[in-house]
């Protein structure tokens, strides 16, 4: 079960390390290069332990898109955002892995 409690601002490197599996996909090597290189700076780490970091991330990834999972919107944040009441299947989304 995962609950979405807050929304974060962040800026389009940091947006684009969050949904680095995205920036892979999109096979373009320059923002590629640029995310990685902002994910070494802002964690003060060598874009060694930058690859290794990715990887680490994916594989929890892949772990955890094959199981079925339950996400809900903190009552809080319902109160200050009705409008999420009505994403998808009201404030509880469930999420199923493709067969």
């Amino acid at each position: 079960m995962a609950e979405l409690i807050a929304f974060e601002i962040l800026c389009r490197d940091c947006h684009n390390a969050h949904h680095i599996g995205r920036i892979i996909a999109l096979r373009d090597r320059a923002i590629l290069d640029t995310v990685f290189a902002h994910l070494a700076k802002v964690n003060g780490i060598s874009p060694k332990e930058t690859v290794a970091l990715v990887d680490a991330a994916l594989k929890t990834h892949t772990k955890r898109s094959k199981k079925s999972w339950t996400m809900t919107v903190a009552p809080e944040l319902l109160a200050m955002y009705p409008d999420l009441m009505v994403v998808n299947t009201g404030k509880t989304v469930v999420y199923r892995p493709k067969q």
